[in-house]
């Protein structure tokens, strides 16, 4: 197949309605570009995949495995999407990650359960490459309350719209970290569950005066108890919540009704399955 045959085809591919299958098809017909080729037909690719959805553009695991292997993969500039979930690279694969330079492409990175701990987390909250990120997932990682510190201290992060921190054993300094963190004011969803924060946590994230875009927070399972509960009926920065999740939390019915009845919750819908009777 000859270049110009190899670039009608490309041009072909990227016409097609944008699909898991014809984002499959692009890459396995960029893997067979040589590589003297493969500047101009990713030129060409980048142009058009503006339109594209980014959870669709995830790079397929071969393209890990290059990453992973300190193997070029020019290629990765096309992904917005990076699914290492059950890897288990751990803190090397996080050090790899936050110091190449194709990441700054990236928008959605789902690191869940991957051996990480506070360390890769910093890593990855101190990486000059992943300022781009909107989403990320670090669930299922014992990062404890220095990585989600790490976290919340970092401006590399602050165009994070979505963090996804369940089963991270944080507790309640991390719930007070995150809840005061001025690089995290443009969350609109935070998912704690499983971990335990503890009343004090959750009353911390209920006063935030910093988390205020929020529209979803889980907090199942999260040992908040009924005065962390009852902080939510109280709170009058969380304007624009949607969900919150109290599920399992060994709230009482009366702590229950308190939230049903408070005017700042009026338009928010609150998981309380689980609780005491």
């Amino acid at each position: 197949m000859n270049a110009n045959t190899r670039l009608s085809e490309l041009r072909g591919i990227l016409y097609e309605p944008p699909t898991p299958q014809s984002w499959a098809a692009l890459c396995a017909h960029l893997d067979a570009f040589p590589q003297v080729e493969l500047a101009l037909a990713l030129d060409y690719a980048e142009q058009r995949l503006d339109a594209w959805p980014d959870d669709l553009r995830t790079a397929p695991p071969s393209w890990h495995h290059d990453l992973f292997a300190s193997r070029p993969q020019p290629r990765l500039r096309l992904c917005r999407f990076l699914d290492l979930g059950t890897l288990g690279g751990g803190d090397q694969a996080a050090r790899v990650l936050a110091s190449h330079p194709e990441a700054r492409h990236l928008r959605r990175l789902n690191f869940a359960n991957n051996r990480l701990t506070a360390q890769g987390a910093a890593l990855l909250a101190s990486s000059p490459h992943l300022t781009g990120l909107t989403r990320l997932d670090l669930s299922l990682n014992d990062l404890g309350d220095d990585g989600a510190q790490a976290i919340a201290a970092s401006p590399t992060l602050q165009h994070l719209h979505t963090l996804e921190m369940l089963r991270c054993n944080l507790h309640t300094n991390a719930a007070r970290d995150l809840s005061t963190s001025p690089h995290l004011a443009g969350l609109r969803t935070l998912n704690l569950w499983n971990n335990p924060l503890g009343p004090e946590g959750a009353a911390a994230l209920a006063s935030s005066t910093t988390l205020t875009a929020l529209t979803h927070l889980d907090l199942g399972t999260c040992l908040v108890g009924d005065v962390g509960a009852a902080a939510f009926a109280h709170a009058n920065r969380l304007n624009n919540l949607e969900r919150l999740n109290l599920s399992r939390n060994d709230i009482g019915p009366d702590t229950r009704r308190l939230l049903n009845d408070a005017p700042t919750l009026s338009r928010t819908r609150i998981n309380l399955a689980g609780n005491r009777a």
